[in-house]
């Protein structure tokens, strides 16, 4: 189906678009791991565009609807504290989705994680994450 047609703002990429930019999901393109599945950079056939993809574990109910909600909410809301969603591919148990890759980490890595040491979080700049964070909501 044609993107111009449709009524929504992202794309719906096939698996072997996705497979191709994942490196067949190889480990090491894995970039993170959460409840609900695994995170892994990629970049769009064209070569120009990283992405990540995260790709949920296993299809259950409450999978399939942290999926819906999450295509739906973040493929129309716009924000620059949000993470930008690209597309996603849906079909059998596969639930895939894709949004811009955000190439200096996560918030965690930066409070708790490997980069902690270098983060100095004062009260101002925690007034701002606090701020920028209740924006994004």
């Amino acid at each position: 189906e044609n993107n111009k047609s449709r009524d929504y703002p992202w794309e719906i990429y096939t698996l072997k678009e996705i497979l191709h930019a994942t490196n067949n999901f190889h480990n090491d393109n894995k970039i993170g791991e959460g409840g609900f599945g695994s995170v892994y950079w990629g970049r769009t056939t064209n070569m120009v565009l990283q992405i990540a993809v995260k790709r949920l574990k296993a299809m259950s109910a409450k999978a399939e609807m942290e999926f819906a909600v999450e295509v739906e909410i973040l493929g129309r809301v716009r924000h620059k504290n949000l993470l930008g969603l690209r597309g996603f591919y849906a079909s059998g148990d596969e639930r895939l989705i894709v949004y811009d890759y955000m190439p200096n980490h996560c918030l965690i890595t930066h409070l708790h994680g490997q980069l902690a040491a270098d983060c100095l979080l004062d009260w101002p700049r925690r007034m701002s994450i606090a701020i920028g964070a209740a924006e994004g909501l």
